[in-house]
């Protein structure tokens, strides 16, 4: 049958086929298969994780978007607190402000009252001194006038 251990004849045709190479083939058409396979499997798996990391790094950056926007919301909502503050403190202060002038005024305005009303008294005691002392004179002029007129009579 066999001349070799490692070959065989054909039944149909009698040629010799080494088994060896028959056993190599497929044993390389299997191997190859079974990598092929592991490989597409693998490639598979690979493609899966980056498209769920591609997945998640849209989803990270759509966070990252909604927590900048949050940020500057926050930050102009701060802002937005912080200059109703100022302008309330300011319009305080300057409401204060204008209220101690305003009094300021009043009290000088009251100050400058009590001097007219001073002013006008003196002016009016003076013009009373006036006439009293016109009324004196005259007074006096009429007796010297009547002094002399005895006299001279």
């Amino acid at each position: 049958m066999t001349k070799d251990s490692n070959q065989i004849d054909c039944p149909n045709c009698g040629h010799a086929i080494d088994v060896n190479s028959i056993l190599y083939q497929q044993l390389d058409k299997e191997l190859q298969q079974k990598y092929h396979d592991e490989l597409a499997k693998e490639q598979k798996r690979f493609q899966q994780i980056e498209t769920d990391l591609q997945a998640k790094h849209a989803e990270m950056e759509k966070e990252k978007a909604t927590l900048q926007n949050k940020i500057e919301q926050g930050i102009e909502d701060g802002l937005k607190q912080q200059r109703q503050q100022l302008t309330t403190e300011l319009r305080k202060k300057a409401e204060e402000e204008q209220a101690e002038r305003i009094k300021a005024i009043e009290s000088e305005l009251q100050e400058k009252t009590n001097q007219v009303k001073e002013l006008n008294k003196t002016k009016a005691e003076i013009e009373r001194l006036k006439r009293e002392k016109d009324e004196i004179r005259e007074k006096v002029e009429l007796e010297a006038q009547q002094q002399i007129s005895r006299q001279l009579a």
